[in-house]
């Protein structure tokens, strides 16, 4: 019996599929980890960071739109505005039950410096990628997100 799920496993970790969602899991990874620095050294979160980027993109929208866009929960947007509130980086306003985000002064000035280094970061992880390549794999990229909606 062992031997016979010894030899499905290892059917198992030839299988294209397989392969290619283990290598995407690695490949997000090591570059969350490669861009990190720039946000942790201004003593921010990665879900700290990526609301700040989520609300200046497109300010003023309701949690539930950045929960959304952030494939997170509203319940951790709602934490996270809580933190970031408190350090007067974002207000929240509401209108009845929904509650519409916008950076601050402050939250702005946080945000702005730390960006130069994020971007270059985030380019030197593509350096080695012509720019057809990268509009392959963002088109592979949206194909396997629309499949798995």
């Amino acid at each position: 019996m062992k031997s016979e799920f010894r030899s499905q496993m290892h059917q198992r970790a030839k299988s294209q599929p397989f392969l290619v969602w283990l290598r995407l899991l690695r490949v997000v990874k090591k570059g969350t980890d490669f861009i990190s620095p720039s946000f942790l050294q201004a003593d921010l979160s990665r879900a700290q960071f990526d609301l700040l980027i989520a609300i200046a993109i497109d300010e003023g929208r309701t949690q539930q739109c950045y929960a959304e866009r952030m494939t997170v929960t509203k319940g951790n947007v709602t934490q996270q505005v809580q933190k970031l509130e408190r350090c007067g980086w974002v207000r929240r306003h509401k209108e009845g039950r929904k509650s519409y985000l916008h950076l601050t002064e402050a939250g702005w000035q946080k945000l702005m410096p730390i960006l130069p280094q994020h971007d270059a970061l985030m380019a030197e992880l593509f350096v080695n990628l012509p720019p057809e390549e990268i509009e392959q794999l963002m088109q592979i990229l949206h194909k396997l997100e629309q499949q798995i909606k």
